[in-house]
């Protein structure tokens, strides 16, 4: 009941995200996610206040993983993922290390990631986290979520204040979610489909990927176009990979 009643008091005061340990088990996890269903308050119809299932703490190296629930980090998040997932809890806390892992398994992917263990690659690497990942790469991995503590509250000295950190970190996050959106939206695309970019998209293409423009001379003298082609820093046509558009 202890799991129940403190996640009743936090879904009633307005908590959006409750968290409980994944390790208390199946009937505890059923049994709060009720109780809290059961809060009008807490308008769980309509998702306001979800319950997140805490897998293996990013503290816990794969020796004290071991020591402490008798299996590697990425064995015991993904037992203790089937487990939220009977529950019907829809968010789970894990590292950024074991998202990859879990997209391996269809029927996982969609509980919503939630990760801490969050290090830019501008920052020390901490002592007390053992499985952490830079914000960029867990994006990229598929995190709904992600806990940033240290950088944003005492980031580098040459990194500047909290803002500067924090305009850092929303960069580097923006240039993964602007290739997951291109590479989605390009798979099996119909080449002609470039003329529904505007010139500036194209142009914002090219500076995120870090590509450079070139005149197509070929099109213009074969073709009679007069157009200008990306090429990626990897020397790659841009062809194939996104479309060039004739300006």
């Amino acid at each position: 009941k202890t799991n129940e009643n403190r996640a009743k008091v936090y879904a009633g005061a307005g908590a959006k995200i409750i968290t409980i340990m994944a390790a208390v088990g199946l009937e505890a996890l059923w049994n709060t996610r009720e109780a809290v269903a059961k809060i009008p308050s807490c308008e769980c119809a309509s998702c306001e206040c979800e319950l997140a299932g805490v897998t293996v703490l990013t503290s816990l190296d794969p020796p004290g993983c071991e020591t402490i629930y008798g299996g590697s980090p990425k064995a015991i998040v993904l037992k203790f993922a089937t487990i939220l997932k009977a529950a019907g809890i829809r968010l789970m806390v894990c590292s950024g290390e074991e998202l990859e892992y879990l997209n391996k398994y269809p029927a996982l992917k969609r509980i919503g990631k939630i990760t801490p263990g969050m290090v830019p690659k501008w920052m020390p690497q901490p002592t007390d986290q053992k499985r952490t990942m830079t914000p960029e790469e867990t994006v990229e991995n598929g995190a709904l979520f992600l806990v940033i503590g240290r950088a944003l509250t005492n980031p580098p000295a040459e990194i500047g204040d909290s803002v500067r950190a924090a305009e850092l970190i929303v960069e580097e996050i923006a240039k993964v979610l602007f290739k997951k959106a291109l590479k989605d939206y390009y798979i099996n695309l119909d080449p002609t489909s470039i003329y529904h970019l505007t010139d500036e998209e194209i142009v914002k293409i090219a500076t995120v990927f870090g590509a450079y423009w070139q005149y197509d001379y070929k099109a213009a003298e074969e073709e009679g176009k007069v157009g200008m082609h990306a090429i990626l820093k990897s020397e790659r046509h841009s062809d194939g990979f996104f479309v060039s558009k004739i300006l």
